[in-house]
C-alpha cells in the first residue's frame, strides 16, 4: 500500500510540474518549459495591447486582423525602410519634431490671431510667442500626468517623444529672449516679460496636469479607453495605431509644403524646408549637450541646452544687420527660430520647475532652478541690446582692420 501510495504521489506531482513530452530529456525539457512561459506571456502583452484596437472596432467601426496577427505590420513598409539605420525612438522624435515644425509656421498662425489682445498685457511683443510657448508648457504638463498615472506606451515610447521632439520644437526659449532685447522695450521691461513669461510657463504646465486629471481623464475613462485605477501598458508595435499615427504626421508634413507652394499661408516653401534641415540636426545637437544624468534640484542638462542656444543667439543678432539679401537672412531666421528654437526648451524649463514645485520639499530647488534661467535669460538679453548699437560694418572691410578696432572701442566707451 506505502508502494502504489507513493507512486501515485509521483504521479500527481509529475502532473503538477508538467509532462516531460517524449524524447526531451533534462536540460532540455527546462528550455522549452522556459520558451514556453515567455510564450504565453507575450500572448498575454500581445492582448492586453489591443484594447485600442478593440475599442475604436466598439466605437469606430475599425476591423481588427485576428490576435495571432497583431505583431504584423500593414501600413509600415516605408517606415520600417528608416528604422533599418534609425532607432525607432529617434525616427519618431524627428517624426514629432517635423510635425510641430509644420504645424507651427503654417496652420497655427490663422488659429493663434484671436489671441492678439494678449500683447496688450506683454508690452506689446508677439503674441504667437506667447501662445506657442504656453501652450506648449500646458501641453507637457498634460503629457506627464498621463505618464505617471495612466498609460504608458512602448515601441516607439510616444509620450517621451511627444514631449523631446513635438512640444520643444514647438516653444522657444530664445524667442522669449529675442522679444525682451526689442528695442522698443527698456531693459526694466524686458525683465520683466522675461520673469512674467517663466511664470506663466510653470503655472500653465500645472494648469495642464490639473486639466488632464479632472476633465481628460474622466472623458476617456467613460469611453474605457484607460482603467479609472493603475496603469495600461500598450506596446504600439502590436497594432496599427503606430502606423496610422506616422502616416498622419507625413500627411502634416506634405500639406504644410502644399500650402506653403500655393502661397495659402505667408510663409516660403524653402523657408520650411530650411526648418526640416535643422530640427533634426539640433536634436542630434542637444542630446550631446544635456547628457543623461538625472538631478535632484537644478536640472543642468536642461539649463546647458537654454544657456548654449542663447549664446549663440548673441553673435547671430550681431551679423543679422550685415544679411543685406533677403535669402541671406532667412536663412539666419530660420537658424535661430528652428535650430535655437529647438535646441533651447521652453517646455523643459517650465516642466522641470513644476515637477520640483510639487514634490515634497522641492521649493527651494525649483526657485533655483528658474532663476538661473532666468538670470541666463537676462544676461544675454542685455548682451544684445549691447551689441545692436555696435557698427561692424568696417570690419567687414579688410583693409582697414585697425581703425574698425579704434572706432568700436570708441563707441564702446561713448555707450559708457
Amino acid at each position: 500500500l506505502r508502494t502504489a501510495s507513493t507512486q501515485a504521489g509521483r504521479r500527481m506531482g509529475r502532473k503538477r510540474r508538467g509532462t516531460r513530452p517524449p524524447g526531451v530529456i533534462g536540460g532540455d525539457f527546462l528550455t522549452l518549459q522556459s520558451k514556453t512561459s515567455q510564450n504565453d506571456d507575450t500572448k498575454h502583452k500581445s492582448s492586453s495591447g489591443l484594447w485600442l484596437l478593440e475599442a475604436a472596432h466598439r466605437w469606430l467601426g475599425i476591423s481588427i486582423q485576428g490576435k495571432q496577427q497583431s505583431s504584423r505590420r500593414t501600413l509600415g513598409s516605408a517606415k520600417y525602410r528608416l528604422t533599418a539605420f534609425l532607432s525607432i525612438e529617434t525616427l519618431w522624435l524627428w517624426v514629432m519634431g517635423l510635425s510641430a515644425e509644420s504645424l507651427a509656421n503654417t496652420f497655427a498662425g490663422p488659429l493663434m490671431e484671436p489671441f492678439a489682445f494678449i500683447s496688450r498685457f506683454l508690452h506689446n511683443t508677439d503674441h504667437a510667442v506667447a501662445v506657442l510657448n504656453l501652450s506648449g508648457s500646458a501641453m507637457e504638463g498634460a503629457i506627464i500626468w498621463f505618464a505617471e498615472n495612466k498609460v504608458q506606451f512602448r515601441n516607439p515610447p510616444l509620450l517621451l517623444v511627444t514631449r523631446s521632439g513635438f512640444c520643444s520644437v514647438w516653444t522657444s526659449l530664445t524667442a522669449v529672449v529675442e522679444q525682451a532685447a526689442r528695442s522698443d522695450l527698456t531693459w526694466v521691461q524686458g525683465l520683466r516679460y522675461i520673469s512674467v513669461m517663466l511664470v506663466l510657463g510653470v503655472l500653465f504646465n500645472v494648469l495642464g496636469r490639473k486639466l488632464a486629471s479632472f476633465v481628460l481623464a474622466p472623458l476617456l475613462e467613460s469611453y474605457k479607453l484607460v482603467r479609472r485605477k493603475g496603469k495600461t501598458v500598450v506596446d504600439l508595435s502590436e497594432t496599427i495605431w503606430d502606423d496610422v499615427l506616422f502616416y498622419v504626421c507625413l500627411f502634416l508634413m506634405l500639406a504644410a509644403c502644399l500650402v506653403c507652394h500655393q502661397g495659402v499661408v505667408p510663409y516660403e516653401l524653402h523657408d520650411l524646408l530650411s526648418g526640416f534641415f535643422w530640427v533634426p540636426i539640433s536634436f542630434a545637437f542637444g542630446q550631446v549637450i544635456e547628457g543623461n544624468a538625472q538631478y535632484e534640484s537644478v536640472q543642468w542638462g536642461t539649463w546647458r541646452c537654454n544657456a548654449v542656444a542663447c549664446g549663440l543667439l548673441v553673435p547671430c543678432c550681431l551679423l543679422s544687420t550685415h544679411f543685406q539679401s533677403a535669402s541671406s537672412f532667412s536663412m539666419y531666421r530660420k537658424f535661430v527660430g528652428s535650430f535655437l528654437g529647438a535646441l533651447s526648451s521652453f517646455n523643459g524649463t517650465s516642466s522641470d520647475t513644476a515637477q520640483l514645485l510639487l514634490s515634497r520639499g522641492g521649493r527651494g530647488a525649483a526657485a533655483g532652478n528658474l532663476g538661473l534661467n532666468f538670470l541666463t535669460m537676462a544676461l544675454v538679453s542685455f548682451a544684445i541690446r549691447g551689441i545692436s548699437q555696435w557698427d561692424l560694418s568696417a570690419f567687414l572691410d579688410l583693409d582697414k582692420p585697425y581703425q574698425a578696432a579704434i572706432s568700436l572701442q570708441s563707441q564702446y566707451f561713448s555707450e559708457l
